[in-house]
């Protein structure tokens, strides 16, 4: 990467730039998206749909944010734009995918 330093800035050129984004571009390819999330009320639980396949099922008491809320609360539990994290208007909280993973 060429980068010249003005003033204390650095500048890139453009070439720069345009690999920068198509590496991001390529990265956004696989990267692991939530596709689809629901509250399971029965198990008490966030079940998640990954791009993977593969399904999360995380106990709600082990969510922080969701973990203290009403049950009624989290049936209105939507995926952020990105698919990287959940939310829920009524609880006013949510969760980044990498907390349900660890």
């Amino acid at each position: 990467m060429t980068t010249m330093k003005s003033k204390g800035r650095v500048l890139t050129n453009p070439a720069d730039m345009h690999r920068a984004a198509r590496a991001a571009e390529e990265r956004e390819k696989t990267a692991t998206k939530i596709r689809a999330a629901r509250y399971d009320s029965t198990g008490d639980a966030v079940v998640v749909d990954l791009s993977t396949g593969a399904t999360l099922i995380v106990p709600r008491r082990l969510i922080a944010g969701f973990s203290n809320a009403p049950l009624h609360a989290l049936s209105d539990i939507q995926i952020n734009p990105g698919g990287e994290s959940l939310w829920s208007d009524a609880v006013d909280d949510g969760v980044l995918l990498e907390q349900l993973l660890e």
